[in-house]
Formats: structure tokens, sequence, C-alpha cells
């Protein structure tokens, strides 16, 4: 596989899972209401989810394991147990 292949195929695959993920984290966080605070000292005037991190993560977790899946050649440092 090219190189500029496999970069597109881990960046698309790796943005399609981050949103999925950060729209799932952001719905179950406004369920169980971990929101930010408002008011007048904070710029967003409406609540934001505080655990948007958590999509993101995993976001990154599939794009490793997509990378591990792809048949690139790797350093020996890369995969040592």
């Amino acid at each position: 596989m090219a190189n500029v292949l496999i970069a597109v195929v881990l960046f698309v695959s790796t943005v399609l899972a981050t949103v999925y993920f950060v729209a799932q984290v952001e719905r179950l966080a406004r369920q169980l209401g971990l929101l930010g605070r408002t008011g007048v000292r904070h710029l967003r005037p409406g609540a934001v989810p505080r655990i948007g991190g958590v999509g993101m993560f995993l976001g990154f977790c599939i794009g490793v394991a997509v990378s591990f899946v792809i048949p690139v050649p790797r350093y020996p440092e890369e995969v040592a147990k």
C-alpha cells in the first residue's frame, strides 16, 4: 500500500471514529448531567459536556488499532512486548 493511501485511510478512520464517539459521549453526558458550569465568567452561554475527551481518546485508540491492522513495514521497537 502506498504511504499516502495509508495516511488517508488512517486519517479518515480516526476522524470518523472520533466524531462518532464524541457525539455518543456528549449524549451520555447530557443524560447523566455531567455538564460544565454556565455563568458570567464563562465564555459559552450554554452548558458544555465535561467528558468529551473520553470520546477523543476512544477515536485515537481506533486509529492506533487500524494502524496495526494495515500491512505496514514496522520497526521491531514498535511491536516489542
